[in-house]
């Protein structure tokens, strides 16, 4: 088979970066509805900002213990004031509704308390448990290797329960307005952490459609419809191409974070299901459904498969090279490519994230894919379970 050029000519390449995942030690008994206490509502900030924010002082007396066993795991890791708000919002929805917030509860708090690092990942662990410090050991030990968490927030309820989170910012951007009055300019200014190159900012406007900013750092966008704009910088790091930063921003409004219509969809952890959302979100926007192909097939579950094993989550694999080399060494047969990869509790949230991420939403929606490759696993090893997802779409 003749191997034809690959073209990246818009871009289609992006990674849903830091899972979420309540572990091990966190069953909390003992509280009734009239004892639940009061649910804490995340203090919303004016503007997202990448620099760490000062933590409380007023901390219970176990808190130093918790974040140095995470130190221990993750020595890079700096406290930040948003990420212990986080924590504590966390910790509050757990006690008062009795379970761990979702995913996507956790994306939208994040982006109010001004986080612009993607999807932060928080841990729950019981304190009363003897073995709780191991139990946070290897809870942190089995992230996958491929996400450096360098921002730590610790909250620690009176009842015991601990949450800890934690994010991987490799980018530092100056404030920016979570609302923008109509008319006003939106100021972008970013700088890399040394190792990450060819940033890309990507935004989706009111009207679903993903718009490409030229790669400088430094942006001004002028004349920005009223509505929400979800804002997204891609660059490139140590293994492959990943998100650094997504948040809403508001013009005219307060920013919405995405609540997709995703109604009607069968949610399982397979590759037919996946099939069908993909053919649902394209058919809600007018476009042509996505055929299965055998070749993206085996490109796809191959690296899901990868992934699950090897402990990473990353377009890049340590053994088996970027999207690139996997596609060339299996025969791609298109001339363009496009991979998305997603790992959370369900398939429903893996999709809601890509729509909420202009770089994936850009490739379930390009016009010009006519074929997908689709592998799906469920990872056992973490509690609870997740899901890791890989598309690969191709077209001419």
């Amino acid at each position: 088979m003749v191997f034809r050029r690959l073209r990246l000519a818009i871009g289609v390449l992006g990674v849903l970066a830091a899972g979420y995942l309540p572990v091990y030690g966190c069953s909390i008994h003992g509280f009734s509805e009239a004892s639940a206490p009061q649910r804490f509502i995340a203090p919303a900030r004016p503007h997202y900002a990448s620099a760490g924010e000062p933590e409380p002082t007023d901390v219970h007396e176990n808190t130093d213990e918790v974040r140095r066993v995470v130190l221990e795991i993750k020595p890079d890791a700096r406290g930040d004031g948003r990420l212990t708000d986080l924590a504590r919002w966390a910790a509050m929805e757990r006690l008062s509704a009795g379970t761990t917030p979702s995913t996507l509860e956790v994306d939208r708090t994040s982006r109010r308390l001004g986080i612009t690092a993607p999807f932060p990942m928080l841990l729950f662990v019981n304190l009363e448990a003897s073995s709780w410090s191991d139990d946070l050991r290897r809870a942190l030990l089995a992230q996958p290797r491929s996400t450096r968490h360098n921002q730590l927030g610790v909250y620690v309820d009176d009842s015991g329960l601990a949450v800890v989170a934690l994010a991987a910012s490799h980018v530092t951007i100056e404030p920016v307005p979570r609302h923008l009055p109509l008319g006003a300019p939106l100021e972008l200014r970013a700088q890399l952490a040394p190792g990450w190159t060819r940033p890309e900012w990507l935004m989706t406007g009111p009207d679903g459609r993903v718009r490409r900013l030229n790669g400088a750092l430094s942006q001004t966008l002028e004349g920005l419809e009223p509505g929400t704009h979800q804002i997204e910088l891609l660059a490139r790091g140590p293994f492959g191409l990943e998100v650094a930063a997504n948040f809403p921003v508001g013009v005219g409004c307060e920013p919405e974070v995405e609540s997709a219509d995703l109604s009607g969809i069968l949610w399982a952890p397979t590759a037919e299901a996946f099939l069908q959302a993909a053919n649902r979100i394209r058919q809600r926007a007018g476009l042509a459904p996505l055929q299965r192909d055998a070749t993206l097939d085996r490109i796809a579950a191959s690296h899901t498969a990868d992934m699950a094993t090897a402990g990473f989550f990353a377009h890049e694999s340590p053994t088996r090279g970027s999207t690139h080399e996997r596609m060339r060494k299996a025969g791609f047969p298109y001339q363009r490519y496009g991979e998305n990869i997603g790992r959370a509790r369900s398939s429903e949230e893996i999709h809601t994230l890509w729509l909420r991420s202009p770089g994936h939403r850009a490739n379930l929606l390009d016009p010009d894919f006519t074929h997908i490759g689709l592998g799906v696993t469920t990872d056992g090893s973490t509690a609870p379970p997740v899901i890791i997802a890989t598309q690969i779409f191709g077209g001419s």
